[in-house]
């Protein structure tokens, strides 16, 4: 679920007999219900919205890629984003700002991945940045103010661990690693 603006919502649910996506959304004063968005896709969707009118979905599809649709006044076509690398899971998206999005994802490989999107083009072209292993499940995030962002995921030693960007510093923090916020209560 996510909103654009004022008296705007937008919810995105998969058929669990086709595994298309659905849209529904509300415009201040009627629901609009289940207008098919296609693709086949594996994992819960994530979406975000960085200006009015502008949404982005994204979902693990049926070949293990990270796959993108986007609405700017009408739907796009679904892309593949991920080029020939796999993940687990549903990603993760967050906009901090106009032209700006970060996806992240559980790699294959237990790593964080991250791809950026400048309004333009996606950064890395193909495939995605690594920003370490270790991952137990799929990444949360959430930015705290313009240019910066932070990346929580549980560990493989079932520890909370945690990243951060900040547009000013060009760098993620810590240098190598995560942060290590504890053990999780059972």
């Amino acid at each position: 679920m996510v909103t654009w603006g004022e008296n705007r919502i937008d919810i995105f649910t998969i058929d669990p007999n086709t595994n298309e996506l659905y849209h529904t959304f509300y415009d201040g004063s009627i629901w609009q219900l289940g207008q098919s968005l296609g693709g086949y896709c594996t994992s819960r969707p994530t979406a975000v919205s960085w200006g009015v009118g502008r949404l982005d979905v994204f979902v693990r599809g049926g070949d293990a890629g990270l796959w993108h649709l986007a609405y700017n006044g009408t739907w796009s076509t679904w892309s593949s984003i991920s080029g020939n690398t796999s993940i687990q899971a549903e990603p993760e998206a967050v906009s901090w700002g106009a032209d700006r999005i970060d996806v992240f994802a559980w790699g294959a490989d237990s790593s964080l991945l991250h791809k950026s999107f400048d309004g333009n083009s996606w950064t890395p072209t193909d495939g995605f940045e690594n920003l370490g292993t270790s991952l137990a499940g799929p990444p949360k995030a959430v930015s705290d103010a313009f240019g910066s962002l932070h990346v929580v995921s549980i560990s493989t030693e079932e520890t909370l661990q945690h990243l951060s960007y900040t547009e000013a510093g060009g760098a993620w923090s810590p240098g190598a690693g995560f942060d290590d916020l504890g053990t999780i209560p059972n």
